[in-house]
């Protein structure tokens, strides 16, 4: 399981096709607990969860 130190990990449950929950979390350990918890929750045909991990970039500016 790897730590990224300067990334954000993300996980999103979509729910009858559309995202209902979004997470941020600074380690990928919890993320991916997160993820089971709401896998346990799921209807396989038409839920699903994902994690992603998001790099930021401290130069760019919004």
């Amino acid at each position: 399981m790897s730590q990224e130190s300067n990334g954000i990990w993300v996980v999103v449950h979509v729910w009858r096709g559309f995202a209902s929950n979004v997470r941020l979390f600074r380690r990928e350990d919890l993320a991916r607990e997160q993820e089971n918890i709401w896998k346990k929750e799921c209807n396989s045909d038409y839920d699903d969860t994902g994690v992603f991990c998001v790099h930021i970039d401290s130069q760019v500016s919004v």
